[in-house]
């Protein structure tokens, strides 16, 4: 089964692996990031690409009507993020927002779009990137697991809200990944691959493509009957 899905940050990390296995799939893509499209995506005629930020309701709304130009809206991953590390007294409050705003808000916003356009199309699948930052603490990472948390429990409302509307909704929860982001977060605290490596039982980050096949199996037929899930993929660190 093929439809048209919108990607909320599918322009690196998750998002852009989720970009390459919906299409190579067959589905058609729109996808929404502040980023440049990669060059890949030039002339291409299943991707479509908005030029925007998540937490912009005319953004999104206009990335949603430039998706339905492929059809009606079947599938929706909202895989934007921003790490804003620091604890309740380091943080500022300008990067507090920021992180709640990218991370929180901006799946709200993509949701409130959304849903009447999965509806009006009789049904699909609505999937949130979060972390397993969203299901245990972190030190000096305070807005990133609120924001988290926040995104888990969210996706449990919209399943409930909207299971008589033939709308799926589920969060992914990763735990380390080798993305863009995660190699400046590092950068920034002085923290190794090794040292977060360490941490985890299997011994590695994750690759994109790995969550990114969770994202397609929850946007796709065979989870039909998934919903108000948390797809853990975390190489073990929440077991202990």
């Amino acid at each position: 089964m093929t439809g048209t899905v919108l990607v909320t940050g599918g322009a690196s990390g998750i998002g852009l692996a989720a970009v390459r296995g919906l299409v190579g799939s067959g589905h058609d893509v729109c996808v929404l990031d502040r980023a440049e499209a990669p060059a890949e995506w030039r002339d291409h005629d299943r991707i479509s690409f908005v030029s925007g930020d998540v937490t912009d309701p005319a953004a999104v709304a206009a990335a949603a009507t430039q998706a339905e130009r492929f059809g009606p809206l079947t599938g929706v991953l909202a895989s934007a993020g921003v790490a804003m590390p620091g604890t309740i007294e380091s943080i500022s409050a300008a990067d507090w927002h920021r992180s709640l705003a990218v991370n929180l808000t901006a799946v709200f916003l993509l949701a409130q779009e959304t849903i009447p356009r999965l509806r009006a199309a009789g049904g699909g699948s609505f999937v949130a990137v979060a972390s397993q930052h969203g299901l245990v603490g972190d030190p000096a990472n305070a807005a990133y697991c609120a924001a988290k948390a926040g995104v888990i429990n969210l996706m449990r409302c919209l399943a409930l809200d909207h299971a008589g509307d033939g709308i799926r909704a589920n969060a992914v929860c990763p735990g380390p990944v080798e993305t863009p982001m995660t190699q400046r977060n590092l950068a920034r605290l002085g923290i190794s691959r090794d040292a977060v490596s360490a941490r985890v039982p299997l011994g590695r980050l994750a690759v994109a493509d790995e969550i990114a096949a969770a994202c397609l199996y929850l946007l796709g037929p065979d989870s039909g009957y998934v919903t108000g899930s948390s797809l853990v993929i975390d190489g073990g660190y929440t077991a202990g």
